[in-house]
């Protein structure tokens, strides 16, 4: 635990890391958003995903007894935005972690994302866009492959474009970054 002026954080994180530890997950969203407030803050990714997991898993299985038969794809229902947010945090989560290997991380982290709709031309969701753009960025910067940072722009503008007031703004200077880069690499190969 880091050591600060005031001890309530640490107190707030070792009641978090034992509570994780020993199974005992809160029940309320508000809850589960705080405890994972600062897991994130303290880097705490594998505990944080172990949360994250307990509480996908309890979705899941509450939505496979429900499941109605709408046009609508079950991430874009408002009923579904709560496992959503759980969803995009954990592939933040495990792309983020540097204790996991980069293939693997990278590709666990743009698996969950297409669970709720990474590639679907539908999904208005900035975050899922902008967390995909992510990965793919960091995708790039650890293997250097040009399709990845290809990619990675796709994800920034569809952001950006789709849905500019929840993006706000991260995936238009994203995808703008990403096509300087593209442009210093055609300046550099046209030499």
């Amino acid at each position: 635990l880091r050591m600060t002026h005031d001890s309530t954080p640490n107190l707030q994180l070792a009641t978090i890391l034992e509570a994780i530890q020993n199974r005992d997950y809160p029940d309320s969203m508000e809850q589960i958003k705080a405890y994972v407030a600062m897991l994130e803050t303290e880097e705490r990714f594998y505990q944080a995903r172990q949360l994250l997991n307990h509480v996908r898993d309890k979705y899941r299985s509450i939505r496979q007894f429900q499941s109605e038969s709408t046009e609508t794809k079950w991430w874009q229902t408002d009923a579904a935005q709560d496992e959503v947010w759980v969803t995009q945090k954990q592939a933040f989560f495990i792309y983020k972690n540097p204790e996991l290997p980069p293939r693997t991380r990278f590709n666990d982290a743009l698996s969950l994302l297409e669970e709720i709709g990474l590639r679907d031309s539908t999904n208005l969701n900035a975050e899922t866009l902008g967390l995909g753009g992510a990965a793919y960025k960091q995708k790039w910067q650890h293997f250097g492959q040009l399709e990845d940072l290809i990619e990675a722009l796709f994800f920034y503008r569809a952001a950006f474009e789709r849905n500019p007031q929840q993006d706000m703004g991260y995936g238009g200077i994203n995808a703008a970054l990403i096509l300087d880069i593209l442009a210093d690499r055609a300046k550099r190969i046209a030499r």
